[in-house]
């Protein structure tokens, strides 16, 4: 008996490919008219890093002022093409209208209204426009309904079967931080971050944190994880990159000549004393400065380094 024609052929699916993969994670904190937040920093830190050990090319933001926030926007947006993934992460206060989403800024006025935020859907609608292969939004945010903003955004997005929503919390619910006095994650991170790097599906790996997520104790019924797609193939995170032209390469050193840190330096002083500064960047906004004293004269009984006389308009915290 012959076997028809074609019956082994080899069936294994087809490797999906990106031409780039880039994410913007911004975690708002300090704010300055609303209560402040604790898990962002640390949120925004740990996905930093396991999103750069799956080669996506990171910009990590913290404590972004509306005009700060949108021009964010923009510099991602200018990172994205045909078939890039994009991935957006949002910690921080928010709010739902009409199926709308808002992240609110570190200037909000209180009450804020969506003129004073930044609306996820008009971010996605943009993104649709560049033809990227994947979109993911990760809002770690409440999404209460703001009853100071009647208004109602009209953005009619295009029919795209790669687009993923993972909510923290669920419609007209609040998400959480952990209660601690040390550095902590939220709850969605929490979870989130023990399967990033599982290679599968996008969609199934959140089912997963979802599962976690409603095992714990702390959030269970005030709490949940929700997931909103139209991905009709099996994207995933760890799916490799194959640029597709000069234009990904073109992007991948703009990206990284934003992110080059100043080389370090030692200097010498008149009275003898040699000073080395070493710089570090935890976040794409946070550049640390580290001072080392080499060498210090015999005659000299005390010496400490500063740095000094910087711009008015940066947000300096001396250690």
């Amino acid at each position: 008996i012959s076997a028809p024609s074609g019956l082994f052929l080899n069936s294994a699916p087809e490797q999906l490919c990106a031409t780039n993969k880039v994410a913007l994670l911004i975690g708002n904190l300090s704010y300055q008219n609303h209560p402040q937040l604790k898990a962002p920093m640390v949120d925004v830190y740990d996905l930093s890093n396991l999103l750069q050990q799956l080669n996506f090319k990171v910009v990590s933001l913290l404590d972004l002022t509306e005009s700060e926030m949108r021009n964010a926007v923009d510099e991602f947006l200018l990172l994205l093409h045909k078939g890039v993934y994009g991935l957006l992460y949002y910690a921080g206060h928010g709010y739902e209208n009409y199926g709308n989403s808002f992240m609110v800024p570190v200037d909000a006025p209180n009450p804020y209204r969506s003129a004073n935020c930044l609306c996820v859907q008009s971010i996605l609608k943009l993104m649709q426009e560049k033809e990227t292969g994947l979109n993911v939004f990760l809002l770690d945010m409440c999404r209460k309904r703001n009853f100071h903003d009647d208004s109602a955004p009209n953005n009619v997005l295009r029919v795209t079967a790669n687009i993923v929503f993972g909510y923290a919390t669920c419609q007209d619910a609040e998400a959480f931080e952990l209660s601690s006095t040390g550095f902590t994650n939220g709850v969605f991170v929490k979870f989130l971050k023990k399967r990033l790097m599982e290679d599968e599906k996008i969609t199934v790996l959140l089912d997963r944190v979802a599962e976690d997520m409603g095992q714990f104790d702390a959030t269970k019924g005030k709490q949940a994880l929700e997931i909103r797609s139209s991905l009709a193939e099996r994207r995933a995170l760890t799916d490799p990159i194959l640029p597709g032209d000069s234009a990904d390469l073109a992007h991948s050193r703009q990206w990284a000549k934003a992110h080059e840190l100043p080389e370090t330096m030692s200097l010498h002083f008149d009275c003898g004393a040699q000073i080395k500064l070493g710089f570090a960047a935890e976040f794409s906004n946070v550049l640390v400065i580290y001072t080392h004293i080499i060498k210090k004269p015999e005659d000299m009984s005390f010496c400490q380094a500063h740095v000094t006389d910087f711009s008015l308009d940066l947000d300096v915290d001396p250690k």
